[in-house]
């Protein structure tokens, strides 16, 4: 089973959404396995840390990514909002 984690900055909301989703058997279906929304000043708190800080803020009860995988998350947000704030 391969996981799949969409990242969405929501703007109008000030909050960061990412979704973890599952490819069934036939891998053309994604099976939503959970969502967890983030503050987007607590987002930005720990980038400013560092990837290890923002390793753990992205970590929860509802979404525990693999070691590998929470790395790749943190490395997309960083460069998600380092992209935000230089246009």
């Amino acid at each position: 089973m391969k996981q799949k984690y969409l990242i969405l900055n929501n703007d109008d909301q000030k909050e960061l959404i990412i979704r973890e989703f599952s490819e069934l058997d036939d891998k053309v279906v994604l099976l939503l396995l959970g969502e967890q929304k983030y503050d987007v000043k607590s987002i930005e708190s720990a980038i400013k840390k560092g990837k290890k800080a923002l390793t753990s803020t992205l970590r929860t009860e509802k979404l525990y990514p693999p070691g590998l995988y929470a790395d790749k998350i943190a490395e997309s947000v960083i460069s998600m909002f380092k992209e935000k704030n230089n246009p």
